[in-house]
């Protein structure tokens, strides 16, 4: 669980600042180990794999994407909500329908999704399916 997702009542109630601890000089220095060889990575994205913060192409997130969609038309918004669900057992969020969107976009573009009805508000207003071989 993250921070982020806790409304900050919670935060307050369960006094959960009293939690901190200082890092000791050994995990200090191997984080920003870890850092300086993200940053030299210099990829587009930073995911969690296991226990271990690492890099990533933009692309991390399309096989999963994909593997939600069908030949058959569904609302994009559940393809969104079968990739979210698909994180609930690991507790980590590790992107959001703003990304998702846009990886979206990039795999309609390629020619491996296919979509219909989408609006101005949005790819999410739309229907998306597999692509058929033409």
């Amino acid at each position: 669980m993250s921070l982020a997702l806790l409304h900050h009542d919670t935060i307050r109630h369960n006094k959960l600042w009293d939690l901190a601890e200082p890092l000791r000089m050994t995990e200090r220095h191997r984080y920003r180990e870890l850092w300086q060889q993200l940053l030299s990575e210099n990829a587009p994205l930073r995911v969690i794999d296991g226990d271990k913060l690492v890099s990533a192409p933009l692309s991390f997130f399309d096989s999963l994407l994909t593997s939600y969609v069908t030949d058959k038309w569904q609302k994009v918004v559940m393809v969104f909500s079968w990739v979210t669900i698909s994180h609930w057992d690991d507790d980590i969020w590790q992107t959001n329908d703003t990304f998702l969107a846009a990886r979206m976009r990039a795999l309609i573009e390629s020619g491996r999704l296919e979509i219909r009805g989408e609006t101005a508000r949005g790819i999410e207003h739309g229907e998306v399916r597999l692509a058929r071989a033409r």
